[in-house]
């Protein structure tokens, strides 16, 4: 499988959101709900880019 690069940088772009969030005027009831949404939208788009690298 040929290695593919992530010329988005989402992983910076991630934690630099989760970052934002954390000392934004979100109830902290909202960035708990957050937290737990994160890994679901992480995972599924590192299952997009592997369909993806082997479809080519």
């Amino acid at each position: 499988m040929e290695k593919t690069i992530d010329i988005h940088n989402y992983d910076k772009q991630l934690v630099s959101t989760l970052e934002r969030m954390k000392s934004s005027k979100i109830s902290d009831k909202n960035k708990e709900i957050i937290e737990k949404f994160v890994p679901i939208i992480f995972g599924a788009i590192y299952i997009v880019m592997i369909i993806i690298a082997i479809k080519t």
